[in-house]
């Protein structure tokens, strides 16, 4: 027995073709998502000392790090559309980039880089406890 079951294909909805193909989407999203990080970064930096009074702390570790698997199981690679990186980084880069190529050096070791710089943060919150601080 064989299962035929069709892929959903969300252009078939008119109303959600119209959205999805708008100039909106995915902006409306990241506009939201910058917002909110917006919000996160300024109560971390601005907010009490202790991590338990902090709300940009409490945000991120208690919220945050524990919804993105249950994101990406239930609505699979949308975070992607709509993540407010990639959308930062590109605007700054049309803002204030040099339209440079990015270094050979960076291109051949990025992977290093991003592991050692993982380990050194790692470390240092063992070292001097930087998860304790929202600063």
């Amino acid at each position: 027995m064989t299962s035929n079951k069709q892929p959903i294909n969300f252009l078939n909805y008119p109303l959600l073709k119209r959205f999805l193909k708008s100039f909106f989407y995915p902006r409306i999203f990241q506009w939201i998502t910058v917002l909110v990080f917006g919000v996160i970064m300024v109560e971390t930096l601005a907010g009490p000392s202790s991590v338990g009074e902090n709300f940009g702390s409490a945000a991120t570790w208690v919220l945050w790090w524990p919804l993105i698997p249950f994101f990406f199981f239930l609505l699979g690679r949308f975070w992607c559309g709509i993540c407010p990186f990639a959308w930062v980084s590109d605007l700054t880069q049309k803002l204030f980039g040099a339209n440079l190529k990015v270094p050979k050096f960076i291109r051949k070791n990025g992977l290093w880089i991003i592991d050692i710089t993982f380990i050194l943060i790692t470390w240092s919150d063992h070292i001097w406890g930087i998860v304790e601080s929202p600063r």
